[in-house]
């Protein structure tokens, strides 16, 4: 069982590359430097055949909770690329060079929740992806699809999401009595639903703390 991992070098997608060396499983995990996932020429020319299963952890927050008004264009601009398109042509490229194996794709709980104006960009793009998955799932049944949907969790995600607005101090501050999961956890989640082929996970948070 071996692995690509998308978006390996920090946060959830560190913790679960950790969880594979303790399993002793293979997996490689590209640099940015090494694969871009906004890097479309180079997505849409990748050779995927060689791997079992692929975790897609890639994704930005950067200028979540800024507002809309205040938000630039290059922010809504990343939003989508990042968290909707990119992902979409790397699944396409599984479609196309694999079209065995699983893929799983790393979305957010926020496709639970009620819309809300100041990260209208960043929920669309979420949501759209969610419904990609749905179609994948429809349409492509050869290839086992596994959506993953954490609560907010300990990552640098989180100060991307504030930049410009917060300080890191203030934003400890105001999630001190928040629940927020840990890297690890998810990473726990997303190996059980791998290991039993669930289609669709949602982790909601159960601890009470939050240190960036």
């Amino acid at each position: 069982m071996n692995f690509l991992i998308i978006g390996g070098s920090d946060g959830m997608g560190k913790a679960f590359c950790k969880l594979l060396d303790s399993k002793k499983i293979k997996y490689y995990a590209p640099t940015k430097e090494e694969l871009d996932i906004t890097d479309y020429e180079k997505i849409d020319n990748l050779g995927l055949w060689e791997y079992n299963n692929c975790v897609n952890f890639a994704g930005t927050t950067i200028g979540t909770w800024r507002g809309l008004e205040e938000n630039s264009w290059q922010n809504h601009k990343k939003q989508i690329e990042t968290n909707l398109l990119a992902p979409m042509l790397l699944a396409k490229q599984w479609i196309k060079t694999n079209g065995n194996g699983k893929f799983v794709q790393i979305i957010s709980t926020c496709i639970l929740q009620t819309p809300r104006s100041y990260n209208a960009f960043y929920s669309i793009s979420k949501e759209a992806m969610h419904l990609a998955i749905k179609n994948f799932q429809k349409n492509y049944p050869n290839i086992k699809w596994i959506e993953i949907n954490p609560g907010k969790t300990k990552t640098g995600q989180i100060l991307k999401g504030y930049e410009g607005t917060k300080t890191k101090k203030q934003i400890e501050d105001e999630f001190a009595k928040e629940k927020c999961l840990r890297p690890e956890e998810v990473a726990e989640k997303i190996w059980y639903a791998i290991e039993n082929n669930i289609p669709r996970m949602d982790i909601i948070p159960s601890t009470n703390e939050l240190t960036i």
